[in-house]
This record gives C-alpha cells, structure tokens and sequence, in this order.
C-alpha cells in the first residue's frame, strides 16, 4: 500500500501528483500522464501512512515531502526498522512548505506574527534543518544561512536532488489539480 494525502488538501499529495504527472510525460496544464499513471496506482494507494502504520508494515510505502519524513528515521531505525528516505529517480518536484497566518484568530495574531518572525531567525532556520528541513534562507535569499554540518545530518545528499524540477508553483492552482485528481482519477471508483 501507498500512504498518500488528498490531492488539493494536501501540500505533499497535490505536489506528488503534479511531479508523478511530470515523471509520466506531462506538463503543468497536460495532466493525461499522470491521470493514466494513477489510475494504475489506484488499487494500491490507502490514506497517508502514520509513523505506527510504516512501522508495522501497513503502509510501507509513504509519499511526503521529505522533511517530513526524515524526522521519523531516527525511531525508526532505534525501532530496527530499516527505512529509506528517496526522492525517486524518474523525477520530482521542488515544493516550497509555507507557514500562514489564519485570519480568523485574529485574537493571537500579534503572537502569531512574532512567531513568523522568529521562524526567519538564524535559530529558527536552524531548528528547522537540524529535523531535515531545507531552510529558506539557506537556498534563497541576499542573506543566505550557511547550515552547519552536525544539523543536515537527517539531510539527503545534495545529488539525491538532481532529479528535482523547480517549478513556479504560483501557476498551479490547487483546487484544478483536486478537481483533476477527483474527476479523473478517482471518478467511478
């Protein structure tokens, strides 16, 4: 089985199917590759895997950003399971994580602006590496964080990314690929 999210709902699973498409033969506004592809996958995909369901084997395979799962390998492996964290060969996608501001608790938005700002922080930047994440002021940027070594080590080699296509994630529209995802993969099963 093959953990994965609602496309269009989920940052990870709507970016997967955009770079399975791609990986396919698509383009971002030719979707019929990665339509056909899926519909392969269909019989075998399941919801997203949680730690306990990779774990026990119930979801053996689980499609996410990396960052994600990169803080599950070390309980893994103290677990003695040997997990591998890949980005596939065929190609990916470059998927930036965002963090936002909810408009509606604008009771704790002074707190919630601090936080967006201590996010930027070196400390911050730093914190988010040290669990496998690529820090944005480490790859874009006129200040560029240098992350020093002891906190990428839950990093993937910087030539596991030479498959990744950056793509301007401005020109996809979420909510089309769900109705894709809905309509033409999922429609009648």
């Amino acid at each position: 089985m093959i953990g994965l999210s609602r496309v269009g709902v989920s940052g990870s699973a709507t970016w997967a199917f955009l770079a399975m498409n791609l990986a396919a033969g698509g383009t971002v506004s030719d979707f019929s590759p990665g339509v056909a592809y899926a519909k392969q996958l269909l019989p075998n995909l399941t919801d997203q895997a949680t730690i306990d369901t990779f774990e026990k084997g119930e979801t053996p395979i689980s499609v996410r950003y990396d960052f994600n799962h990169a803080t599950w390998l070390d309980q893994l492996r103290t677990d003695g399971i040997d997990a591998q964290l890949i980005i596939p060969t065929d190609g990916s996608v470059y998927s930036p994580e965002t963090l936002m501001l909810n408009r509606y608790d604008v009771a704790h938005a002074d707190f919630g602006k601090l936080f967006m700002d201590w996010v930027l922080t070196d400390e911050g930047q730093e914190l988010f590496a040290k669990f496998g994440s690529r820090p944005i002021r480490s790859v874009v940027g006129d200040n560029r964080l240098v992350v020093p070594a002891d906190l990428r080590v839950n990093w993937l080699p910087d030539e596991a990314y030479a498959p990744v296509q950056t793509i301007d994630f401005r020109a996809i529209d979420s909510d089309h690929l769900a109705d894709i995802w809905q309509n033409q993969v999922l429609a009648g099963s």
